[in-house]
């Protein structure tokens, strides 16, 4: 069974515990310990309560949120580059750099997947993530919306995360060629 870190899912157990009763009435009953128990950022827990608890918080979004699935992953990324991970993305000169090291992260809150990127001058990154155990159109949402919000906060103009293959699909892998406007300098970091 694929295993994610509890800093993975902390977010989405935040809100719901916001909007209890709402989430009691939504939440299937193997996941309701979620809105009493500690998650520990640093501790495993199924890739599937991931997935299953986005499923439970998607419709509880605001009707103009138009993919609440990415949303949460730009939740995810700033709470990851502003805070628990944030002291990786100091010191270092080349703008690149930054979004490789948040999206090697992957490897520390997932057991399963190999997320690898690959620069395609003059303005994008190909970002493949290869043998993830648990492909969903969820968590294929979230991870792009954490591809382009990692982007963003480190100073790129107007990202976005293009999926442009998917095991979903029959691919070998999920892939996202994520784009800046090109010639924008990055703002830098402090």
């Amino acid at each position: 069974m694929a295993k994610t870190k509890g800093t993975t899912i902390i977010a989405l157990v935040k809100f719901l515990r916001r909007h209890r009763e709402a989430a009691e009435a939504r939440l299937p009953s193997r996941l309701r310990h979620y809105l009493d128990e500690r998650v520990h950022v640093a501790s495993w827990y199924p890739e599937e309560d991931l997935r299953d608890l986005a499923r439970v918080v998607a419709p509880m979004f605001p009707v103009d949120v138009a993919n609440p699935f990415e949303a949460m992953g730009r939740v995810s990324a700033r709470d990851h580059l502003e805070g628990t991970y944030g002291h990786l993305f100091e010191g270092t000169e080349d703008p690149l750099a930054i979004p490789a090291r948040a999206f090697a992260l992957w490897a520390s809150m997932h057991d399963s997947g190999r997320m690898e990127t690959r620069v395609e001058p003059p303005n994008a990154v190909r970002v493949e993530l290869t043998d993830f155990a648990m492909p969903s159109p969820e968590l294929c949402g979230i991870v792009g919306g954490y591809l382009a919000e990692t982007l963003r906060l480190v100073g790129f103009s107007a990202p976005e995360a293009e999926p442009i293959a998917c095991r979903l699909d029959g691919m070998p892998s999920c892939v996202w060629r994520c784009r800046w406007i090109a010639g924008e300098g990055i703002a830098p970091r402090s």
